[in-house]
This record gives C-alpha cells, sequence and structure tokens, in this order.
C-alpha cells in the first residue's frame, strides 16, 4: 500500500503509517501504480503531479499517468518529474479542477487538453546538468 504525502511524496505505507484503515483482504478499486508513474492526488492542486519510484497500490481517488512509449525513458520521466512540480505547471493545472471541498478532482479528461511542453533530449541533458549542479 502506497501513502501521499507532500512532505515525503509517494511512499511507501508501512513506514510512513502505524496504522491501516483499508482491509487487507479486499483491494477492490485500489489502482495499480508502477515506478516511473505519474499520481494526480486530491492534492495535486497545491504541490504538483508525483512522481512513483515505486510499484504498489493506491486510493481509487487518485489518477495514474504513465507516459507515451516513445517519451517513457530516464530522460523524460526526469524531466516531468521537475517539471510537474514547478509553480508555472500547478498554475496550469489549477485552471482545470473541479470540487469544491478541500481536496480537488483533476479528472484525465481535464489533465489531456492541457498543453505541456516535450523538450529535445538535448535540452533536457542541459536542464538536468543545471538542477543537479544547483543542488
Amino acid at each position: 500500500m502506497h501513502a501521499y504525502s507532500r512532505q515525503r511524496r509517494i511512499a511507501k505505507k508501512f513506514p510512513l503509517c502505524e496504522e491501516n484503515f483499508v482491509s487487507p483482504n479486499d483491494f477492490k478499486g485500489l489502482k495499480l501504480v508502477s515506478p516511473n508513474d505519474f499520481v494526480i492526488s486530491l492534492r495535486s492542486f497545491q504541490g504538483g503531479i508525483e512522481f512513483s519510484e515505486y510499484r504498489g497500490i493506491v486510493s481509487p481517488a487518485y489518477t495514474i499517468i504513465h507516459l507515451q512509449e516513445q517519451y517513457d525513458n530516464y530522460l523524460y520521466q526526469r524531466f516531468y518529474k521537475y517539471f510537474f512540480k514547478t509553480q508555472p505547471f500547478i498554475a496550469l493545472l489549477n485552471t482545470v479542477i473541479s470540487g469544491i471541498r478541500d481536496g480537488k478532482n483533476i479528472s484525465w479528461f481535464d489533465f489531456r487538453e492541457l498543453m505541456l511542453p516535450i523538450p529535445d533530449t538535448a535540452s533536457i541533458e542541459v536542464m538536468i546538468f543545471k538542477i543537479y549542479i544547483a543542488s
């Protein structure tokens, strides 16, 4: 089981949580997340979209995104892991949210309409290098 935390991102639930409120015998409705998937949660409107390094299950309220085959490689995964957490992207994401409660829904149908950058791999390598140097 995975847990979402803005501080720890997508994390394995067992070291993060003391109690498990989901029946371990009933996984109906839960969603499978794999390494290198992106996860939209009800808090993505605040902190962006999360990147999963683990295989496991998450709440049915989450939306799982996997990059298309031609972009499903280390460079694009790292680019979008960074990009989906930037303030300009979070502002863009807030244009497609719905819901009146504290957590906001971001549907796949709305998300897929967003115009996202697709830089060439040479540009991504330069960006990753600059981020690495800065950190």
